[in-house]
């Protein structure tokens, strides 16, 4: 499927920005049937997870703010 080697490449590109700084980083592609919420909130309590940190792309000046990102000029 297109879709799965897509995030799998995009993975892997990641990953490797954490490798080039040396800064441990595992990933996981999930296709479990359910929305990426569910399945992110469901991840954590299953692997005990005490820190999630996710990107985020495109999104609005008001949503960058709502988030507590910086917006983009």
């Amino acid at each position: 499927m297109p879709e799965i080697e897509k995030a799998e490449h995009g993975l892997e590109w990641a990953k490797s920005l954490f490798a080039e700084k040396n800064i441990p980083c595992a990933t996981h592609l999930m296709i479990r049937g359910l929305s990426p919420g569910e399945d992110l909130v469901n991840f954590a309590k299953e692997k005990e997870v005490d820190e999630i940190i996710v990107g985020v792309k495109r999104r609005s000046k008001v949503g960058k703010l709502i988030l507590g990102l910086r917006p983009s000029t």
